[in-house]
Protein backbone atom coordinates (compact mmCIF):
# COMPACT_ATOMS: atom_id res chain seq x y z
CA UNK A 1 0.00 0.00 0.00
CA UNK A 2 1.17 3.52 -0.71
CA UNK A 3 -0.03 6.47 1.31
CA UNK A 4 0.25 10.07 0.19
CA UNK A 5 0.75 12.40 3.13
CA UNK A 6 0.47 16.11 3.68
CA UNK A 7 2.06 18.07 6.50
CA UNK A 8 0.28 21.00 8.10
CA UNK A 9 3.06 23.12 9.53
CA UNK A 10 0.71 25.38 11.52
CA UNK A 11 -1.08 22.54 13.34
CA UNK A 12 1.92 20.17 13.25
CA UNK A 13 -0.33 17.43 11.85
CA UNK A 14 0.26 14.75 9.24
CA UNK A 15 -2.77 13.87 7.17
CA UNK A 16 -3.29 11.08 4.68
CA UNK A 17 -4.64 12.60 1.50
CA UNK A 18 -4.70 9.46 -0.65
CA UNK A 19 -4.52 5.71 -0.14
CA UNK A 20 -3.34 3.58 -3.05
CA UNK A 21 -3.82 -0.08 -2.20
CA UNK A 22 -2.18 -0.90 -5.51
CA UNK A 23 -0.61 1.47 -7.98
CA UNK A 24 -0.58 -0.61 -11.14
CA UNK A 25 -1.08 2.31 -13.48
CA UNK A 26 1.92 4.32 -12.32
CA UNK A 27 3.73 3.58 -15.59
CA UNK A 28 0.90 5.17 -17.52
CA UNK A 29 0.78 8.09 -15.09
CA UNK A 30 4.51 8.74 -15.35
CA UNK A 31 5.21 7.87 -18.96
CA UNK A 32 2.06 8.70 -20.88
CA UNK A 33 -0.44 10.42 -18.59
CA UNK A 34 1.87 13.31 -17.76
CA UNK A 35 2.48 13.91 -21.46
CA UNK A 36 -1.24 14.11 -22.23
CA UNK A 37 -2.01 16.24 -19.18
CA UNK A 38 0.77 18.66 -20.11
CA UNK A 39 -0.45 18.83 -23.71
CA UNK A 40 -3.97 19.60 -22.48
CA UNK A 41 -2.63 22.60 -20.58
CA UNK A 42 -0.41 23.72 -23.49
CA UNK A 43 2.80 22.60 -21.85
CA UNK A 44 5.58 20.34 -23.06
CA UNK A 45 6.10 16.77 -21.92
CA UNK A 46 7.80 16.96 -18.49
CA UNK A 47 9.60 13.62 -18.99
CA UNK A 48 10.28 13.07 -22.70
CA UNK A 49 13.07 10.54 -22.08
CA UNK A 50 11.13 8.42 -19.58
CA UNK A 51 10.44 5.47 -21.88
CA UNK A 52 14.13 5.31 -22.84
CA UNK A 53 15.02 5.25 -19.14
CA UNK A 54 12.52 2.44 -18.46
CA UNK A 55 13.90 0.40 -21.37
CA UNK A 56 17.47 0.93 -20.17
CA UNK A 57 16.49 -0.18 -16.68
CA UNK A 58 14.60 -3.18 -18.02
CA UNK A 59 17.58 -4.14 -20.20
CA UNK A 60 19.89 -3.87 -17.19
CA UNK A 61 17.62 -5.94 -14.92
CA UNK A 62 17.11 -8.69 -17.50
CA UNK A 63 20.83 -8.86 -18.34
CA UNK A 64 21.71 -9.05 -14.64
CA UNK A 65 19.18 -11.86 -14.14
CA UNK A 66 20.55 -13.80 -17.14
CA UNK A 67 24.13 -13.34 -15.92
CA UNK A 68 23.13 -14.61 -12.46
CA UNK A 69 21.73 -17.72 -14.16
CA UNK A 70 24.95 -18.10 -16.15
CA UNK A 71 23.13 -17.65 -19.47
CA UNK A 72 23.00 -15.19 -22.31
CA UNK A 73 19.82 -13.13 -22.28
CA UNK A 74 19.16 -14.22 -25.87
CA UNK A 75 18.95 -17.83 -24.61
CA UNK A 76 16.41 -17.02 -21.89
CA UNK A 77 12.62 -17.10 -21.86
CA UNK A 78 11.30 -14.11 -19.95
CA UNK A 79 7.84 -14.37 -18.42
CA UNK A 80 5.85 -11.32 -17.41
CA UNK A 81 3.07 -12.04 -14.95
CA UNK A 82 0.69 -10.39 -12.50
CA UNK A 83 -2.62 -11.00 -10.84
CA UNK A 84 -5.31 -11.48 -13.47
CA UNK A 85 -6.92 -8.05 -13.47
CA UNK A 86 -7.11 -5.46 -16.20
CA UNK A 87 -4.81 -2.86 -14.61
CA UNK A 88 -2.00 -5.20 -13.58
CA UNK A 89 -2.07 -7.20 -16.78
CA UNK A 90 -2.20 -3.97 -18.77
CA UNK A 91 0.97 -2.79 -17.04
CA UNK A 92 2.65 -6.11 -17.69
CA UNK A 93 1.54 -6.03 -21.32
CA UNK A 94 3.16 -2.61 -21.71
CA UNK A 95 6.39 -3.78 -20.02
CA UNK A 96 6.49 -6.99 -22.05
CA UNK A 97 6.20 -4.92 -25.23
CA UNK A 98 9.19 -2.85 -24.13
CA UNK A 99 11.10 -6.08 -23.42
CA UNK A 100 10.49 -7.35 -26.96
CA UNK A 101 13.02 -4.75 -28.12
CA UNK A 102 15.55 -6.38 -25.76
CA UNK A 103 14.88 -10.13 -25.91
CA UNK A 104 12.87 -12.17 -28.41
CA UNK A 105 11.46 -14.91 -26.20
CA UNK A 106 8.87 -13.07 -24.09
CA UNK A 107 5.69 -14.52 -22.58
CA UNK A 108 2.82 -12.65 -20.93
CA UNK A 109 0.34 -14.50 -18.72
CA UNK A 110 -1.71 -14.15 -15.53
CA UNK A 111 -0.16 -15.50 -12.33
CA UNK A 112 -2.52 -18.47 -12.20
CA UNK A 113 -0.89 -19.84 -15.38
CA UNK A 114 2.45 -20.13 -13.59
CA UNK A 115 3.48 -23.54 -12.33
CA UNK A 116 6.44 -24.39 -10.14
CA UNK A 117 7.64 -27.91 -10.86
CA UNK A 118 10.01 -29.27 -8.25
CA UNK A 119 13.36 -29.96 -9.88
CA UNK A 120 12.31 -28.30 -13.15
CA UNK A 121 11.75 -24.67 -12.16
CA UNK A 122 8.99 -22.37 -13.38
CA UNK A 123 6.69 -23.17 -16.26
CA UNK A 124 3.97 -21.39 -18.17
CA UNK A 125 1.33 -24.12 -18.02
CA UNK A 126 -0.12 -23.50 -21.46
CA UNK A 127 2.47 -25.21 -23.62
CA UNK A 128 4.64 -26.21 -20.65
CA UNK A 129 7.25 -23.55 -21.48
CA UNK A 130 10.06 -23.17 -18.96
CA UNK A 131 10.60 -19.66 -17.63
CA UNK A 132 14.20 -18.58 -17.02
CA UNK A 133 13.50 -15.03 -15.86
CA UNK A 134 10.21 -14.06 -14.26
CA UNK A 135 9.27 -10.39 -14.19
CA UNK A 136 6.76 -10.56 -11.40
CA UNK A 137 4.27 -7.75 -10.78
CA UNK A 138 3.31 -9.31 -7.48
CA UNK A 139 5.13 -8.84 -4.19
CA UNK A 140 7.32 -11.91 -3.90
CA UNK A 141 7.09 -11.73 -0.12
CA UNK A 142 3.34 -12.40 -0.41
CA UNK A 143 4.04 -15.80 -1.97
CA UNK A 144 5.13 -17.08 1.44
CA UNK A 145 1.57 -16.59 2.69
CA UNK A 146 -0.31 -17.92 -0.34
CA UNK A 147 -2.06 -21.07 0.89
CA UNK A 148 -4.69 -23.46 -0.41
CA UNK A 149 -7.88 -24.35 1.48
CA UNK A 150 -6.01 -26.93 3.57
CA UNK A 151 -3.33 -24.42 4.60
CA UNK A 152 -0.58 -25.80 2.36
CA UNK A 153 1.82 -23.41 0.65
CA UNK A 154 0.76 -22.91 -2.95
CA UNK A 155 4.09 -22.22 -4.57
CA UNK A 156 6.67 -20.69 -2.25
CA UNK A 157 8.49 -23.90 -1.23
CA UNK A 158 9.16 -25.02 -4.80
CA UNK A 159 9.85 -21.46 -5.94
CA UNK A 160 12.40 -20.95 -3.18
CA UNK A 161 14.21 -24.12 -4.28
CA UNK A 162 14.09 -23.05 -7.95
CA UNK A 163 15.67 -19.70 -7.05
CA UNK A 164 18.30 -21.25 -4.77
CA UNK A 165 19.35 -23.73 -7.47
CA UNK A 166 19.40 -21.00 -10.13
CA UNK A 167 16.68 -22.59 -12.24
CA UNK A 168 14.97 -19.20 -12.35
CA UNK A 169 15.73 -15.56 -11.65
CA UNK A 170 12.99 -13.32 -10.30
CA UNK A 171 12.81 -9.63 -11.17
CA UNK A 172 10.30 -7.69 -9.12
CA UNK A 173 12.12 -4.63 -7.91
CA UNK A 174 9.55 -2.23 -9.30
CA UNK A 175 6.75 -3.56 -7.13
CA UNK A 176 8.85 -2.78 -4.03
CA UNK A 177 8.84 0.86 -5.01
CA UNK A 178 5.10 0.80 -5.59
CA UNK A 179 4.19 -0.75 -2.26
CA UNK A 180 6.85 0.89 -0.09
CA UNK A 181 5.52 3.52 2.27
CA UNK A 182 6.91 6.95 1.51
CA UNK A 183 7.79 7.37 5.18
CA UNK A 184 9.76 4.09 5.33
CA UNK A 185 13.23 5.13 6.59
CA UNK A 186 14.95 2.29 4.69
CA UNK A 187 13.30 3.43 1.46
CA UNK A 188 14.23 7.06 2.04
CA UNK A 189 17.91 6.43 2.73
CA UNK A 190 18.32 4.50 -0.52
CA UNK A 191 19.08 1.13 1.05
CA UNK A 192 16.25 -0.50 -0.91
CA UNK A 193 16.82 -0.64 -4.63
Amino acid sequence: MRLDWSWNQASQEYKIIEINCQTPSFLFECLAGNKYAAQYFGMSNPNPEAIKVVKASLRYQLNQAAAWLGKKLSDCTVGFTALNNVEDMGTMYWLSQQARDIVSNVLLFPLEFLSVVKGRGLHYIQGDRQIDILFLWYPLEWAIYDRDEQGNMLWWGALETAIATKQVAIVNGSIRVCIAAKNDPEFDNGSRR
